[in-house]
């Protein structure tokens, strides 16, 4: 369906809001307490539009940033406005910040693309004032100037005044600061040209430093993304020295683990994370981690929309939410059609990731950028939504959001507590005694099967399986097509064990029970390079040997296995490396570099047990108790630990209380993803030894 507004008046986009707001698909359910619901511009008249929302908290109020514009002005003028909310859901007034009609201020684009992709106002607040990054023309430019002659960068600042809102003015704007002059003359050896706002997070340090994101484009078109910073609230401005890698555009800044972290979208396909260790003098892009998870589209390619970051605290941790705007393109839609958009948000521990809500789908109407915030023990964000040229912004409490994350970080918590404490000795000193390391600990399968899924005991990413029977040891493989499929880089749009292109440990617990071909695959790590697919194999021989190829080599054996005799294997990439143990023991004959030192890998999948098919898996029968994927390189002295304890290594299944949500949650979120790329939402009769904390997870979700 395609829908087309050549004017579309206030009163209609508040109308469309509030119905928007109604759908189960997108708001909190009627009558939960602490929700809020808003709509910016309802109050305006004229055929305004609003875009690139900040969302800001005053003391007890919430204020709105947003650019704006008339639709049907020729001239394209763009105002920047601000809409403030007293006692989080009051009345709104709404006041011009920045208008585009003042003499000091004046912000003209000659074409539509420049209106759209130049303004991103970028706020930041603290103790009763706020800073606004925007972009407006050179007062004295002439009107052939093009380019850095006629965009200006300035730092507007508004004190809000005392006792709230008075009448329509509630904000004294006080001054307007050019900024120009800090913007960098070159990057990378080519002259920068235009300096906008990062449109994303800002956050206040704790010593009071102001940070908003900016990006850089230089006169080849290229982006890059930074920080702007002031230490003296707002007196004076500094740029950081570093910047990231080109073609990062809109971004928000965080702080995690003391480290600063700025999360941009990328021109790759994906959104990318960048560290800091002291105020951007250098980013470098934290690859390993929740780096590239995260697709921009589908298909993971072009630059997608801007996204939010924030940390906030949950429990006696900091934990990180994102959000992630998808267009979903119909192969039979026609140019100009309104696809459906879908607007999600994420929950993350900094090493597993979980989808925790949807803020927003729709088949019709468009919705882009969005803005999170936490304030007064409430998750809020800010969005747009609308269509061709008129948009609002929308502020939604995310109520059931937030405790889908606090029971998904409560289930982690309490399955890495069972795992920990996990150990087969009784001495103190044997390498055990400190339980199973759960650092790093991302994906963890054992005798949790549901129909073909062998189910990840963290719902982060589930394997699918053939010719597998659970019980009460593991899963145990039999016949000629068996065997699990791990996905990595086939998960889809989203890629949550990215990491393991990097480095990675993964172990595995298995018995060989039957042998009757000259080599039958246990671990075989799949690989994508230069169009074709190459595989890292690692079997077991008819001669109790153990053996390794990669591609077409003819490889190597080593060590010795057992018939019925319960045997650890431990795999850790590192520099490109793939170093073996067995049992404990490293065997130095079976390393593999698989790519150079900094150099990623393009993992597909992991083969557990077999790859499934009859060509390439024998008839033979083997049991895998556990298989457990660490986003780290394990040390010698944590694999010692696995292998002290690998019997009794698996996912709770005794002495766990289900845990039991406080919202009615009727929609398919906290979904683990299955081994096709696409969540599976099939965990409807539970096999062999399902946890019952986790049976109660599923159940929610039918």
């Amino acid at each position: 369906m395609r829908v087309v507004y050549q004017r579309f008046f206030p009163v209609l986009l508040l109308l469309l809001s509030l119905e928007h707001l109604c759908s189960r698909h997108a708001c909190a359910d009627e009558g939960e307490e602490g929700g809020v619901n808003h709509t910016v511009g309802g109050n305006l008249t004229g055929t305004h539009s609003y875009r690139s929302p900040s969302l800001l908290s005053i003391g007890d109020s919430l204020v709105t940033v947003s650019e704006t514009w008339d639709p049907s002005d020729t001239e394209q003028y763009v105002d920047v406005i601000t809409e403030y909310s007293a006692h989080y859901g009051a009345p709104a007034v709404t006041q011009v910040a920045v208008r585009n009609d003042t003499l000091d201020f004046h912000a003209v684009y000659k074409h539509k693309e420049d209106r759209e992709s130049t303004m991103h106002p970028t706020a930041v607040a603290v103790d009763g004032m706020i800073f606004v990054l925007i972009f407006c023309k050179n007062i004295g430019a002439s009107g052939n100037q093009t380019g850095d002659a006629v965009i200006m960068p300035h730092v507007a600042k508004g004190v809000v005044l005392p006792g709230g809102a008075t009448g329509n003015v509630w904000v004294n704007w006080t001054q307007l600061m050019p900024i120009r002059s800090l913007l960098p003359k070159v990057i990378e050896g080519k002259r920068v040209s235009m300096f906008f706002g990062g449109g994303g997070n800002t956050i206040v340090m704790t010593k009071g430093t102001l940070v908003m994101p900016v990006q850089m484009v230089r006169t080849d078109d290229q982006r890059f993304a930074t920080i702007i910073y002031s230490s003296n609230n707002g007196t004076s401005w500094t740029v950081a020295k570093g910047f990231t890698d080109s073609g990062c555009r809109e971004s928000s800044v965080l702080i995690w683990k003391r480290k600063m972290l700025l999360v941009a979208r990328s021109d790759d396909g994906y959104t990318k994370v960048f560290e800091s260790d002291y105020m951007g003098d250098v980013w470098t892009e934290s690859l390993g981690t929740i780096s590239r998870v995260l697709g921009n589209s589908p298909d993971r390619r072009g630059p997608g929309n801007q996204g939010s970051a924030i940390t906030i605290p949950l429990g006696n941790e900091t934990v990180m939410f994102f959000t992630q705007t998808t267009v979903s393109n119909s192969s039979d839609s026609n140019e100009g059609d309104i696809n459906r958009i879908d607007q999600r948000i994420w929950f993350s521990d900094g090493s597993r990731m979980v989808k925790v809500g949807h803020i927003y789908w729709n088949d019709h109407l468009s919705s882009s950028r969005s803005y999170l915030l936490y304030s007064n023990n409430r998750l809020l964000c800010a969005y747009e939504m609308g269509a061709e040229k008129a948009y609002a912004i929308t502020v939604r409490s995310l109520v059931g959001e937030l405790e889908n994350a606090r029971f998904a970080r409560e289930t982690w918590a309490r399955q890495d507590a069972y795992i920990s404490g996990i150990c087969s000795s009784a001495k103190e000193s044997a390498p055990c005694a400190s339980g199973v390391p759960v650092d790093g600990l991302v994906g963890l399968l054992s005798s949790m099967v549901n129909g073909t899924a062998w189910v990840d005991a963290y719902f982060s990413v589930n394997a699918n399986f053939v010719g597998g029977l659970a019980g009460p040891a593991g899963l145990t493989f039999e016949g000629t097509a068996r065997g699990g499929r791990w996905p990595v880089g086939v998960q889809g749009q989203n890629q949550r064990f990215h990491f393991a292109n990097t480095h990675f440990t993964l172990v595995l617990t298995l018995t060989i029970h039957e042998q009757t071909a000259p080599r039958a695959p246990v671990l075989v790590t799949r690989l994508y390079e230069n169009g074709s697919y190459i595989d890292l194999e690692f079997s077991y021989t008819d001669d109790k040997r153990w053996h390794i190829k990669y591609g077409a080599e003819y490889g190597s054996t080593s060590g010795q296995w057992a018939l019925n005799q319960e045997h650890q294997l431990a795999f850790v990439l590192r520099g490109g490396t793939i170093a073996v143990y067995l049992d404990g023991k490293r065997m130095p004959t079976m390393a593999r570099m698989l790519a150079g030192n900094g150099n990623l890998l393009n993992i597909t999948h992991f083969y557990i047990g077999g790859y499934g098919t009859v060509k390439q898996s024998p008839r033979d029968r083997l049991t895998i108790r556990n298989a457990m994927l660490y986003n780290r390189p394990l040390k010698k002295a944590e694999i010692d630990k696995l292998f002290a304890a690998k019997s009794g290594i698996t996912a709770a299944t005794k002495g766990i209380e289900p845990l039991t949500p406080k919202w009615n949650h009727k929609t398919k979120d906290l979904e683990p993803q299955s081994g096709d790329g696409r969540a599976d939402h099939a965990f409807r009769t539970p096999s062999w030894a399902l946890p019952l904390f986790v049976l109660h997870l599923y159940s929610l979700f039918m």
